[in-house]
């Protein structure tokens, strides 16, 4: 599981004060409630359960990760590069979904997570020179996010446990430039793609 949660977003949109834990309902509502306290919570509790009864042969080992939801370079990733993460099976505690239900399916399949850049360099300069709209990055990358956008990415593709499609996010991030009234030398955008079983990029 993981420990870091989404930004709130607009904090006039919450009911209740997303850094306290609220019950309301039988409900708990709060930032990470559901991504994933909850889950933290329930495979706190099955562990104790499981070391404090009868159990069979083996071990169990949680993961309690920091940066799940910025990539896991410094977590599952990094926990992976050392060798320390070592089982004969897994079980990831990720809900399915923030609906209402989606405690009540099990998946059986796991997608992956691949992230890529769309990188647009270009003619930097004051905004009140005439800079030539094809040498700025701004053209470029404009048409760029055009084409990915309506480009119908892996259509057709589907998992072959559970049939689950590839989706495809295009800029998730946006960065680039340094003030509004200069061209930049360079703009990106991060492109994310989860992935599926034998699919290649």
């Amino acid at each position: 599981a993981h420990l870091d949660t989404m930004p709130p977003g607009n904090l006039s949109e919450w009911e209740s004060d997303p850094f306290v834990l609220t019950q309301r309902g039988g409900r708990l509502y709060g930032l990470g409630s559901a991504d994933m306290k909850g889950a933290i919570a329930a495979a706190l509790l099955a562990i104790s359960r499981w070391t404090h009864g009868t159990r069979g042969r083996g071990s169990v080992a949680l993961v309690l990760a920091a940066d799940e939801e910025n990539c896991s370079a410094f977590g599952m990733e990094w926990l992976a590069q050392q060798g320390l993460l070592h089982g004969d099976a897994a079980v990831l505690l990720e809900p399915s979904s923030l609906g209402a239900n989606s405690w009540e399916e099990l998946f059986i399949a796991q997608r992956g997570s691949c992230l890529a850049w769309l990188v647009a360099h270009g003619e930097p300069g004051h905004s009140g020179a005439h800079v030539p709209r094809e040498r700025r990055a701004s053209f470029v990358f404009a048409h760029g996010l055009y084409a990915l956008v309506n480009a119908n990415l892996f259509v057709g593709h589907r998992h072959p446990v559970d049939g689950t499609p590839v989706t495809v996010n295009i800029a998730t991030i946006v960065d680039g430039g340094m003030v509004p009234y200069a061209h930049p030398a360079v703009l990106r955008a991060a492109i994310e793609v989860r992935t599926i079983e034998g699919l290649t990029l």
